[in-house]
């Protein structure tokens, strides 16, 4: 199999995206060293995408270099600037056809870097991303794409641990790969703390993962879920402080976070019951029911850990009672946007979860 940093290098334009922030950076310095520049060649020059317009980039790449092979510009956070018009009748800002017209001595690599800001800005950058990949395949450039995968992730953890001379329990791995959401580099991170709490030649157990790993807020709605449909108010709320309680802005946590991922893991739970109800295995789902099931979120392309988290909360529901649950979720959405009595955030979204528990969980009814 060929080396994709090899073949990348024979383009003229290479774009390196994706979740995982550690492999991108990795694939940025494999790229590098397979050039044999460092940082202050004077071929080489790295900026920010809104440092300076676009057509500064292809001037630059296309100057003559000096004492390489090739001139390489190297842009971080493309995901700021897009190349097509902002808006419907201006002028794009990469016109098609720019990057095939590179000469063989220039190398223009983009590196789509993390981006902070609530979820429309995020999802912005991710639209600006996709037309970057578009651009790249349409004219002849290559793409190193990192997207989070949670079987390469555990490996890569495992190791990682054994280089520090620890050892993880298999029960402790998923779960910090759950906390993370299946994402390597922020799991990276929080191995770093872990193998610095461990004495020297211990295994790392799961009550250190869940005492140490800050954990996604996936994670922590999920878990909010998990207490929801376990029938433990008490441990839902505790996850629902965990969300709400420390932001400034908690009407922006709901509407933007908790309300979003309660419905998103609510459809999901959905389709976990239906694949429960029809004895289908999740390695084996006939083509006929992966039709059936939404493009977002689809059942079938969660990673297997959250599969099987969610065949585990679908033994306990019944999709009348989900139905129910989804109303509250529906009724609450329209307290917080003045369709019916509240207080306040808070106190409407702690509602929301009693009011779930007790339509999953109906109290029994009492003899007379």
């Amino acid at each position: 199999m060929a080396d994709p940093i090899e073949k990348a290098l024979r383009a003229r334009v290479i774009l390196v995206e994706g979740d995982e922030s550690a492999l991108r950076a990795d694939a940025l310095q494999k790229l590098l060293n397979h050039l044999q520049v460092t940082p202050d060649d004077f071929d080489l020059e790295q900026i920010n995408a809104d440092e300076r317009p676009i057509e500064s980039w292809i001037s630059s790449v296309c100057t003559i270099p000096f004492l390489a092979e090739r001139r390489i510009l190297v842009v971080r956070h493309v995901a700021r600037v897009t190349p097509d018009a902002n808006a419907k009748g201006q002028t794009p800002n990469l016109p098609k056809g720019e990057l095939a017209k590179l000469p063989p001595s220039s190398l223009l690599i983009l590196v789509a870097d993390d981006e902070t800001g609530d979820e429309d800005r995020l999802r912005r950058f991710g639209t600006v991303v996709t037309a970057w990949r578009n651009r790249l395949k349409a004219e002849g450039g290559e793409v190193l794409s990192y997207k989070a995968d949670p079987n390469a992730a555990g490996q890569m953890l495992k190791t990682y641990f054994q280089s520090q001379n620890v050892t993880i329990s298999r029960q402790a791995l998923d779960t910090l790969i759950e906390m993370c959401g299946g994402n390597y580099s922020r799991a990276l991170g929080e191995a770093e703390k872990l193998a610095l709490y461990a004495p020297p030649q211990s295994q790392i157990t799961e009550s250190m993962v869940t005492d140490l790993v800050v954990a996604s807020r996936e994670w922590n709605v999920f878990k909010m879920i998990d207490g929801i449909v376990g029938n433990q108010p008490a441990a839902a709320l505790r996850q629902l402080t965990t969300l709400i309680g420390g932001s400034p802005k908690s009407e922006d946590q709901a509407f933007r976070t908790i309300l979003p991922m309660m419905s998103r893991q609510l459809r999901l739970l959905w389709q976990a019951r239906a694949v429960r109800d029809a004895n289908y295995r999740t390695d084996d789902l006939p083509v006929d029911f992966e039709k059936w099931l939404p493009e977002k979120p689809n059942f079938a392309k969660e990673p297997p850990y959250r599969q099987r988290d969610l065949l585990r909360l679908a033994e306990k529901i019944t999709l009348p009672r989900l139905a129910r649950a989804m109303r509250v979720l529906a009724e609450t959405d329209g307290r917080l946007k003045g369709q019916g009595a509240s207080l306040n955030v808070t106190d409407t979204v702690e509602r929301m979860v009693i009011e779930m528990v007790a339509t999953l969980h109906p109290p029994a009814k009492i003899e007379a």
